[in-house]
């Protein structure tokens, strides 16, 4: 493992048991923690902005959702007419087929004997 540096190496020697830490770490510290809370505050905003973008665009899928019901809907009555209307018109035609079969025959023509006129004195 590595071993953690020793504290009291870094410092000065006439500074030894007064303070354990540089000036110097003590800044890059607060400049660091000053940092990450600009940054914090920055991620914050960009998270409002992009939970704003968010629902703007959950409200634009739940309408065009809205609008994919209407049309398959539309769709639906509209192959179902379509599906009716041939149905309707196989069963016309199925009836009178069946009409056509069960009417008698008609009696066969036969031609006409020609009839003479009497000759009249």
């Amino acid at each position: 493992m590595d071993e953690i540096p020793d504290q009291g190496a870094e410092m000065e020697p006439e500074s030894k048991g007064k303070f354990p830490f540089s000036i110097r770490k003590i800044g890059e510290f607060l400049a660091n923690t000053l940092r990450l809370e600009r940054d914090v505050t920055n991620l914050k905003e960009k998270v409002k902005k992009l939970e704003v973008q968010v629902s703007a665009m959950q409200r634009q899928a739940d309408e065009q959702s809205g609008q994919m019901k209407q049309l398959g809907a539309f769709v639906h009555s509209a192959l179902n007419e379509r599906i009716d209307a041939r149905a309707e018109q196989a069963a016309m035609h199925l009836f009178k087929r069946l009409l056509v079969l069960q009417e008698p025959p008609a009696p066969p023509k036969l031609p006409r004997a020609k009839q003479s006129k009497p000759k009249q004195p």
